[in-house]
């Protein structure tokens, strides 16, 4: 039970740094706007923005897409927004920060602990974090644990005001905004089709080809049964012996039936292979985003996968017989009525071809023109909800705790509310483009009438003309409902298409693995790595490497390489130069399965704790209870577990939302510890951890991992110079021995 109570005069004066921060807008620059701006929403200059940056170490990143920052990078805007916040408003009250210097370089969590230091002359602080110096700093200062029932809060400092960020580094300022979101849809209105594209599409499948045929066949039955009605009402009129009637009789129950029958077929037709390419689609957008380091941001951002596997794929699926099967279908139908008109009444022949000029050619172009790429506007808008509700909603806490959850709710409605004006224009273009087509047949059909009887053919052959200009009407107007989605498709292929063309930078032998041998050692031998289109290398000749049983350390600062290394030892990425080697030779399949990694901040599904450590085994062989609870107690969660009264069975929650961040940390180096590879890679495992505690994970990993080969990313230097060999990465990278060797 929690009691008490807080006393602030005002909740809107409170801002708050998450333990795992959670970001909604593109680049680093709005994001620290948006929060810098309060409430109030008022107008943050970039002077302010870059200040804020630059006081963590991070005035170059302005300009940068949050979904390609480090967790470390990630960590620090989190802190300038909110020094800018303050920086801003002289009106905040409480500071709250949640582990401010977890994933930090040395220099960048210097930056981060002098700056909470100097917030001490404006805000109330209060901080939650393992690092003894932030401690150590905060206490020196005056603070102080509050007695009971009261608010910890700083002491009055002279010069109190606005905490001085004017200290930044000196130097060319990055700190131009990036556009802000444009309204949704005009990313779509801007795309371009591009042909290659539509080898992409289910176009070759003959489950979809057969669609096509039979509506094409559904259309002509519903035009048969048009004309041959028109010939029997006229014969019929002439009272002719009932026998020459029942032929014609027996037509028109045929087709009536077989268009019913028809329009169902090729409905089922088309819809099963279009579900199943989607279903196709979303397996090779996912291998592709997973193949290619280009497209991880996208996966990691909250609700980008969600936008391009779900939204993005439903919207193409639902595009493509929309616009696919319709013109086919209305071409054949135009063209077997016209040589049907030529066949039976040549005169009305110049009828047809006006207005198959009219309705297949120019009133195509004046309904795009109305309706101005709306269409594709509504689709892409379709997307951008699906990918931006998800956003704000697991960015909800954290807006809301800082008080900008109601500026971002305003925003997102009206940016909602803003394709309102494209879906009117497109309803108002293709209620115009229907209306046209009916008038154009209506006249067509007079016309032909009127041909047929100026010429003296037979009435019952001006009847079938006349009546087939009518049945006209419904396969040309899926015709220009078709071209009028044209834009829609358009804009939708170049969003999601050219994900799979994307350059594959994995190792092409990583997914697909056979039989796997032991790893007894791992080494890169002058090895430079670069990303995709990337101006210049991330790092140049490096070397280095461990045996079984022995630990690597890896440090330096931010973007100096850390992760680029352990994604080419990973096989994620393929060095450009240079040669990596397990077992002496170079990697293949057999031995990068043999890899395990422990990401810095690993993903736990909304499932029990047991389906989380279990993900690290092949379905095939789970591993048992016996073996997950001896991971559990290797990384210091078994009397943790124990009080559990479902134990394995517990929920994590989303993202693991149940645990605290030391508890995820925990239960991800577990799962990598179930994974029994020869190899196991750990990327800052001990970042929400204090220090005893971290001395005692890497103790007993130590030990439960005395038969791999152990890679560690850290920044703690004594954690580090504890391996039994020593990388640090940067300018003047150097390989060292570690006290362990």
């Amino acid at each position: 039970a929690i009691g008490g109570h807080l006393s602030v005069r005002n909740p809107d004066a409170v801002l708050y740094v998450s333990q795992h921060p959670a970001f909604t807008e593109g680049t680093v620059a709005e994001e620290v706007a948006l929060y810098a701006a309060g409430p109030a929403g008022c107008h943050v200059d970039e002077a302010t923005i870059h200040n804020a940056l630059a006081a963590v170490n991070a005035a170059h990143l302005s300009r940068r897409a949050l979904v390609d920052a480090s967790p470390g990078e990630l960590r620090r805007v989190a802190v300038a927004r909110a020094l800018a916040r303050i920086a801003v408003d002289p009106s905040v009250e409480l500071a709250l920060f949640d582990e401010p210097t977890a994933h930090l370089d040395p220099g960048s969590a210097q930056a981060v602990r002098q700056e909470l230091a100097r917030l001490g002359g404006s805000v109330a602080v209060v901080v939650a974090t393992h690092d003894q110096l932030l401690a150590a700093m905060l206490g020196g200062d005056g603070y102080s644990a509050a007695p009971p029932g009261e608010i910890l809060s700083a002491p009055d400092a002279a010069g109190s005001g606005a905490p001085a960020l004017a200290h930044a580094a000196s130097g060319e300022s990055h700190s131009a905004r990036a556009p802000s979101h444009a309204e949704p849809g005009e990313e779509g209105a801007a795309a371009r089709f591009r042909w290659r594209h539509l080898r992409h599409l289910p176009l070759r499948s003959p489950r979809f080809a057969a669609g096509v045929f039979v509506s094409a066949l559904a259309t002509l039955s519903a035009a048969a049964l048009a004309g041959i009605s028109g010939w029997l009402i006229v014969w019929a009129s002439a009272q002719p012996p009932i026998l020459y009637l029942l032929t014609l009789i027996v037509g028109v129950r045929a087709f009536g039936i077989g268009r019913s029958v028809l329009r169902y077929s090729e409905r089922l037709l088309t819809h099963d292979a279009v579900f199943r390419w989607a279903a196709e689609l979303r397996v090779k957008l996912w291998d592709s985003l997973g193949s290619s380091v280009v497209h991880w941001g996208r996966l990691t951002r909250s609700g980008g996968a969600l936008g391009t596997l779900v939204a993005d794929v439903d919207e193409l699926r639902d595009a493509v017989p929309r616009v696919v099967v319709p013109i086919p279908s209305a071409l054949l139908s135009y063209g077997t009525v016209l040589l049907t008109v030529f066949l039976l009444v040549p005169e009305a022949v110049a009828v047809v071809l006006v207005l198959g000029l009219l309705a297949l050619v120019l009133l195509p172009v004046l309904v795009l023109a109305a309706q101005r790429r709306a269409s594709a506007a509504a689709a892409v808008h379709r997307v951008w909800l699906a990918e931006r509700a998800t956003t704000l909603f697991a960015a909800a806490p954290q807006l809301a705790a800082n008080g900008v959850g109601g500026v971002q709710a305003a925003r997102f409605s009206a940016a909602d509310a803003a394709v309102a004006k494209p879906l009117r224009r497109l309803a108002w273009a293709d209620g115009l483009g229907q209306g046209l087509v009916s008038l154009l047949t209506s006249v067509a059909a007079v016309a032909a009438a009127l041909a047929a009887i100026a010429s003296g053919v037979d009435p019952r052959a001006a009847a079938v003309a006349a009546l087939l200009m009518l049945a006209l009407a419904e396969p040309l107007g899926q015709y220009i409902e078709a071209v009028s989605a044209l834009p829609a498709l358009a804009a939708l292929m170049n969003r999601t298409l050219p994900l799979l063309d994307a350059p594959a930078t994995v190792h092409p032998q990583v997914e697909n693995a056979g039989a796997q041998k032991p790893v007894n050692d791992l080494a890169v031998h002058g090895i430079t790595a670069r990303y995709p289109d990337a101006v210049r290398p991330v790092f140049t000749g490096l070397s280095g490497g461990v045996q079984r049983g022995k630990w690597w350390s890896v440090s330096g600062p931010s973007g100096s390489g850390k992760s680029t290394l352990l994604a080419v030892l990973l096989g994620f990425l393929q060095p450009a130069a240079g040669s990596y080697q397990l077992n002496g030779t170079p990697a293949s399949a057999g031995t990068l399965g043999r890899i395990a990694w422990c990401p810095q901040d690993a993903y736990l599904f909304n499932s029990t704790l047991r389906a989380n450590l279990s993900l690290a085994r092949p379905a095939a062989t789970p591993p048992g209870d016996a073996e997950l609870l001896a991971a559990v107690n290797t990384v210091g969660l078994g009397p943790w577990l124990a009080e559990l009264p479902l134990g394995l069975d517990t929920r994590v929650g989303p993202g693991g939302h149940h645990l605290s961040g030391g508890q995820r940390t925990r239960v991800s180096v577990a799962r990598t510890l179930v994974a029994g590879a020869d190899v196991v890679l750990l990327d800052e495992p001990t970042a929400h951890l204090g220090g005893d505690e971290s001395r005692a994970l890497i103790r007993d990993l130590q030990q439960s991992l005395s038969g791999a080969a152990v890679v560690l990313v850290t920044h703690d230097a004594e954690l580090a110079q504890h391996a039994d060999s020593h990388l640090t990465l940067g300018e003047g990278a150097r390989q060292t021995v570690g006290a362990g060797a």
